[in-house]
């Protein structure tokens, strides 16, 4: 009745801005989460019983999307064009199957479990605007282990920040087309913030925020959307770094 006087112009998709705990599914990964449902089932009411069912459902079903990956990347190493190809598809593979089972552990795995989680949270509801929030923040110890372990070095950080920002601009809606003649071809919105400060009003600021903005000018593409919490406490070299990103349009 109210479409005579206002126009309703989304009506396939979910909306709003969510930030999941992105560092929770990160750490416990879906099996985790899995466990952590399972032990509130056996001591749930009766009518709670049902929710925490679906939960152990969907969770079962987040890891086997997983292991599907894994066989993929596996099968593709067989038939890859260059050892250097195939052993990264190998690594791939490894990486998939360890997450459908625990969390992750580096800096590459963090990031693979990142795309997980957004990837499902999309097939579940075509929605808009899941936001991975203040990423330099709940990745950075990942970064740091690996850099102090010598496993990785900034150019590779950087090369795998590099690839996450591409895979967010692969999710467009699936549109109705009263929905598209509005929005047709609008990004999702992954909604990446980075800097700003702690609790007790300290700046936050680390090696991944910078890095976040070189992937962003050299990538330049709408995905993600990238935004600086700024503060009297924000390092003047962080500055420089937003507003050369800026320039770069």
């Amino acid at each position: 009745a109210i479409a005579r006087v206002v126009k309703i112009n989304q009506k396939d998709h979910a909306q709003g801005h969510i930030r999941p705990d992105t560092a929770k599914w990160i750490r416990l990964g879906p099996a985790g989460i899995r466990a952590e449902a399972e032990g509130r089932l056996a001591t749930a009411a009766p009518e709670q019983r049902e929710f925490y069912e679906s939960v152990v459902l969907v969770l079962d079903a987040a890891s086997e999307f997983m292991v599907r990956y894994a066989d993929l990347a596996a099968a593709m190493a067989a038939d890859a064009a260059s050892p250097e190809q195939a052993a990264n598809l190998r690594e791939i593979a490894r990486i998939c199957s360890k997450l459908s089972v625990r969390g992750a552990e580096t800096f590459r795995e963090a990031l693979q479990a990142t795309w997980f989680l957004y990837a499902l949270l999309h097939l579940e509801s075509n929605a808009s605007s899941f936001s991975p929030g203040r990423a330099d923040q709940y990745l950075y110890p990942y970064y740091l282990a690996d850099i102090e372990a010598g496993r990785l070095d900034r150019a590779g950080a950087l090369e795998l920040i590099e690839a996450l920002w591409l895979k967010f601009n692969q999710i467009v809606y699936l549109r109705n087309s009263h929905s598209a003649s509005f929005f047709a071809g609008f990004p999702i919105g992954f909604n990446v913030a980075l800097g700003g400060r702690d609790e007790m009003g300290r700046d936050e600021s680390n090696d991944l925020s910078y890095l976040f903005l070189e992937a962003q000018g050299h990538i330049l593409l709408p995905q993600p959307n990238l935004s600086a919490r700024l503060h009297e406490g924000t390092p003047d070299t962080l500055l420089d770094e937003c507003t050369r990103v800026v320039g770069l349009g």
